[in-house]
């Protein structure tokens, strides 16, 4: 009797070990289940850069937007926090804020200023994009991230302008030189045909 007694026992708690197991699980699946559909609904979208990459000038200085939206059939608003993870020393939020909130099929814009300084070299921009989700106590939860990166590469020298390229200087004769050509020939044409009158009439 005892023996059966523990086998039951035994049964009873190996039950309640599976049963636990599948409820973590389930719960686990649930949370994934919805911070997929997170994920799916929110987007971000970079300004084009060829090769993805940014090519400025030592010292220029460009203003670039990315976009956040929230689409996909979503029915509530998102948190979004944007950080700059890696090239902070030539890049930077010019926002007055740092976690923008994205309502349903809405467009917010996210506004980045990088700066080529004079000793320009390659650098690797790196962009955080954290979505959240509001708490009960006005508190942000930080979920899922999405990051976007780009380089940024020292443009090549504009070539110096040669002096036939110039404003003002073509190549060939100009119409001032063409009009003092022309009205040198008539003089001497003049001068000519008064000689010639003058031979006549002796």
């Amino acid at each position: 009797m005892r023996a059966i007694k523990y086998l039951k026992n035994t049964e009873t708690g190996s039950t309640a070990k599976v049963f636990r197991r599948l409820l973590s699980a389930s719960i686990l699946l649930t949370l994934l289940f919805f911070n997929t559909l997170l994920i799916n609904a929110f987007s971000i979208s970079a300004p084009y850069m060829e090769n993805n990459q940014l090519m400025l000038q030592p010292g220029e200085v460009r203003e670039l937007q990315f976009t956040l939206q929230n689409g996909g059939g979503a029915t509530e608003s998102i948190a979004v926090k944007v950080s700059i993870r890696e090239g902070s020393e030539i890049a930077q939020i010019i926002d007055e804020k740092d976690i923008y909130i994205v309502n349903p099929s809405e467009k917010v814009k996210v506004n980045i200023r990088v700066s080529m300084p004079q000793d320009a070299k390659k650098y690797t921009v790196r962009l955080g994009f954290n979505t959240a989700t509001a708490s009960e106590k006005g508190n942000f939860n930080f979920g899922s991230e999405i990051e976007k990166s780009f380089e940024v590469v020292p443009a090549p020298l504009q070539e110096s302008i040669t002096e036939k390229e110039k404003p003002g200087k073509t190549a060939g004769i100009s119409g001032y030189e063409a009009l003092v050509g022309i009205t040198l020939a008539i003089i001497l044409l003049i001068i000519i045909l008064i000689i010639l009158i003058k031979r006549r009439k002796k």
